[in-house]
Formats: C-alpha cells, structure tokens, sequence
C-alpha cells in the first residue's frame, strides 16, 4: 500500500464515523477504557480496529513490516486529510488487524518461568532487528521519524512541531535548551557529558531505531508469547540510550509490584547506558517532567 496516495474523501468521512457508531454499539473496547487511547482506538469487527493516528506512525509500521519479523497489526486502509494536522503531524484514520492477547501487566503474573523466559529473548530479538533498521538517504546520526518528519514525543514538549535533527549534537542542543535557560553551569556540563558518551559509538550508531513507547500496554502476550508490538507514533531513530529511558516513563496506573516486574524485564531486554540515564535524570531535575 502506496500509504501517501490514500486520501480522504467525504464518502470515506461517512464511512469512517459509521464504522465508529457501529463498533462501539457491537464491541466492549475493554482494552482501551481508561487509556489515552480510548477516544480513537475502536474496535469495529472481530479482527479489525479503526485509530486515528498520525501518517508517520502509519509509515513507520508499513517500514518495520517490511523489514523486521516484529509482530505488527497489518495495515489494511488508510485515510489522510491534507487539510488536517495536530500538533504539526499530518493526521489520518487506519483501519488495522486486531491482535489477539492480554496486556503485559495484565499477563506476566500468570506465565511460567519458562514462558517468561522465552519472552524476554523475543523481546531482545526484537530489540535488535530495530536497531538495525538504517535512515536511508540521510545522515549518519540523524534524530527523528521515518520520513524525515517532525518529531513527536511525549517526554518533550507535544504542543508544537520540531525537529527533525541531522546529528545527535544537534538533538542535544534542542534537548538541552531549557535546562540551560533555567541552570546554565548543570545544563552545560550534562550537554558536555552527553557529546563526550556519544564518541565512545561510530557516528551510525549514534542514533538507532527506537519504537519510544515500549510499556506494558503496547505489549500483548498470548499463548505464552509476545502476540503484538503496538502504538508506533513516537518511533524513529532518537539517541542510542532513549529505548530504555523511555521504557520507564509514562507506564500508567500500574501496582508497585507491576511497576517492579516491569524494571526487572527492562533490563533484562533493553540495553542499558548507565552514564546517559543518570544525565537524562539530571536533566528532568531541572525542567521537571516536560521539555
């Protein structure tokens, strides 16, 4: 599917908001109650969902599809309105496969050690084939999503359109801008610290491809094995450290006891760069817990 050729039209309007009315009458939506998602993930058939999402997360699971053996919902139809964007993100409706399982959180208390196991080495396979995936025709250190869009993360600032950057020094420098305004010697010394850690890795492997929502809830488990990878809109290549960082921040309304299964099966999956976590925190002690 050619996904920038997909337009919406008024018919496809009427269909989209007749697909929505239908599903919420017909499906419960349990997966989706008390999420940020609920008000634009709808299940509309017994293996279809309908989100609006933005076309970079639509792009990137058609490119992660194509290049990994990750389990994706499959996209079958998209609708893009050129008319419409939020926060600067071209927006568009995607009526994708449902994927059969349970939560991480809602599961991992109920599998063997055995079924744990051999998730945490799909989940390490998986993290590893990503991090293989290159940005084409651009450079080496490059920070951003697939199709040299805006970024869009929910650790920084969501309201307004940046970015993308064409090194990792220069993600540094929008990463750091506010902490610098507010405590310039710490500010500086941790943008410092940052360049100094980046120099121990080859320019292309300064940045790598990062899905940036790993959490319990993007992770569904059936059979005793990781049965989908959702939630793909803040995805692209970000620093080498930013999968782990990410993978603890934002994880919800979790039990202490969830919250430390979870650390737990974080480092036993995704690499860990000391140095760059502990600066990442001093950078949040500063401006708090948005950029």
């Amino acid at each position: 599917m050619d996904i920038t050729q997909c337009h919406r039209t008024w018919l496809s309007t009427y269909y989209v908001k007749l697909r929505i009315f239908v599903g919420r009458i017909l499906y419960d939506q349990p997966r989706y109650k008390g999420t940020r998602y609920g008000s634009r993930v709808v299940q509309i058939g017994p293996k279809s969902l309908l989100k609006r999402t933005s076309i970079v997360e639509a792009k990137t699971m058609a490119l992660v599809s194509r290049l990994t053996s990750l389990p994706i919902p499959h996209l079958r139809h998209v609708w893009v309105d050129h008319n419409v964007q939020q926060d600067g993100r071209q927006m568009c409706w995607v009526v994708m496969e449902y994927m059969p399982g349970r939560t991480w959180d809602q599961a991992w208390p109920d599998l063997s050690s055995k079924e744990r196991d051999k998730i945490q080495g799909q989940m390490r396979n998986y993290i590893n084939q990503l991090r293989e995936i290159r940005p084409d025709g651009l450079p080496d250190g490059y920070v951003g999503p697939v199709g040299n869009h805006h970024c869009w993360d929910y650790k920084l600032d969501t309201s307004q359109a940046y970015g993308p950057f064409p090194s990792l020094q220069s993600f540094y420098d929008h990463l750091l801008s506010t902490a610098k305004k507010l405590n310039e010697s710490i500010a500086s010394r941790i943008h410092s610290d940052l360049l100094n850690a980046a120099l121990s890795h080859s320019p292309s492997s300064q940045s790598i491809f990062t899905h940036s929502d790993l959490v319990p809830r993007n992770i569904l488990i059936h059979n005793g094995e990781i049965s989908a990878i959702l939630d793909w809109e803040q995805s692209g290549w970000w620093p080498y450290w930013w999968e782990h960082s990410k993978s603890l921040y934002a994880l919800g309304p979790l039990t202490e006891e969830d919250r430390k299964l979870w650390s737990s099966f974080v480092a036993e999956t995704i690499p860990l760069y000391n140095l760059e976590l502990d600066l990442d925190i001093g950078i949040y002690e500063i401006v708090g817990p948005q950029l």
